[in-house]
């Protein structure tokens, strides 16, 4: 598996928070000198680390789906080479296939004849041995990953996912969904750069990518070993 993409992304972030870091204590030893250098078109340095602070929640969102998006890359590489069809998978992956072909056949405009079509193409494929292939569109991120997303698509393999991180959990206080909340709301110009960051403190953004770090790296060893132990077969 190639890390290179998720080591990068990661000493991006760890980059980010250095600074953040190095400003604070700028701040804290009053070195106006440097203070009065971020003072610009009636923004005040404090006002500047609260855009920096969430300049931060982007990056580390940003690492967070890259992430994901590697890993599955991985998943799907890894299998395809394979070249497996339908009876010789397991039923996760032939429950992904049958979504995956389904598509948006089950909507609201869909009629009998559509059902019929779909019901026919996939007993060719079943019966033909059509060889199974998975890309990007098996699942869909859009700005949506958090402890329930990467629980969800762990299930969907075949997987069950245990991280050391408590940050995979919904109550607790640095859960990895509260980053891609906050993202969404920057994204979607519901909250400015400066409300927003006034909420985080440097410590608690770098425990926030602290916990994203340990659940990621608990989810590489399994999905290493799920490829390792061809999971994905019958």
């Amino acid at each position: 598996m190639n890390l290179e993409i998720y080591e990068n992304r990661k000493n991006e972030v760890e980059y980010f928070l250095k600074i953040l870091e190095i400003y604070e204590i700028k701040m804290m030893e009053g070195d106006e000198e440097f203070l009065n250098l971020h003072n610009n078109l009636g923004v005040t340095f404090i006002e500047y680390l609260k855009i920096m602070k969430s300049s931060c929640i982007l990056i580390i969102y940003n690492f967070i789906e890259s992430t994901i998006s590697s890993l599955m890359r991985y998943i799907y590489e890894e299998f395809n080479k394979e070249k497996l069809n339908f009876e010789k998978t397991c039923i996760e992956i032939r429950k992904l296939y049958l979504e995956r072909l389904a598509g948006d056949s089950f909507n609201k405009t869909a009629n009998h004849q559509t059902y019929l079509k779909l019901i026919e193409e996939i007993s060719r494929k079943i019966i033909e041995k059509d060889i199974i292939e998975l890309d990007e569109k098996t699942f869909s991120i859009s700005g949506n990953i958090d402890g329930e997303y990467i629980a969800q698509i762990s299930k969907k393999l075949g997987l069950k996912f245990h991280t050391k991180s408590k940050a995979i959990y919904k109550d607790n206080d640095f859960y990895i969904g509260k980053i891609k909340d906050a993202r969404n709301k920057l994204a979607h110009g519901e909250e400015s750069f400066i409300e927003k960051g006034q909420m985080y403190s440097t410590s608690d953004l770098r425990r926030y990518f602290l916990e994203t770090c340990t659940i990621f790296e608990d989810l590489q060893k399994e999905f290493i070993n799920y490829v390792k132990d061809k999971k994905y077969l019958k």
